[in-house]
């Protein structure tokens, strides 16, 4: 993975999950990898939903673009010019690293920062906002990743 864009951190309620890894019968390259999996995909689909809903999934709305913006690119149409971020969010280009009670979310894409947390030139637009539901998925997805047979 190159230069790391965008990351969100998640903390969990389920205690130290670094730590209760190295009691389980499974070795733990395979239940990481079960976590990558699942988590990747629940901020995916969240995030398309955030993009898709133009803000409004996330609690808000995502600010109308500049009259200047909508001139020059032709359309007021918000964070979709190429679908270059939501080719990237689809396929699941996130990266989830366990770091004791919190799961670092990455997406490896040099926009998505931007968007995230806005510049001095453009207001956010956060395309990771995650909703309580989305944490309720996340604590599931990690418990599902431990403990059920594949």
């Amino acid at each position: 993975m190159g230069e790391s864009f965008l990351n969100v951190e998640i903390t969990s309620s389920l205690g130290d999950i670094e730590r209760q890894l190295q009691y389980l019968s499974l070795p733990e390259e395979v239940i990481l990898s079960r976590i990558q999996e699942r988590v990747a995909e629940t901020v995916s689909r969240g995030s398309q939903e955030q993009i898709a809903s133009e803000g409004v999934r996330g609690g808000g709305k995502y600010d109308p673009l500049k009259e200047s913006t909508v001139r020059r690119k032709g359309s007021s149409v918000l964070l979709i010019d190429t679908s270059q971020l939501l080719t990237d969010i689809t396929s699941a280009q996130f990266f989830v690293e366990v770091k004791a009670q919190t799961l670092e979310v990455t997406l490896d894409n040099p926009y998505a920062g931007f968007l995230q947390t806005g510049t001095r030139n453009m207001v956010a637009r956060p395309p990771v906002q995650l909703t309580e539901k989305d944490m309720e998925d996340i604590e599931l997805d990690v418990l599902h990743a431990i403990f059920d047979d594949e």
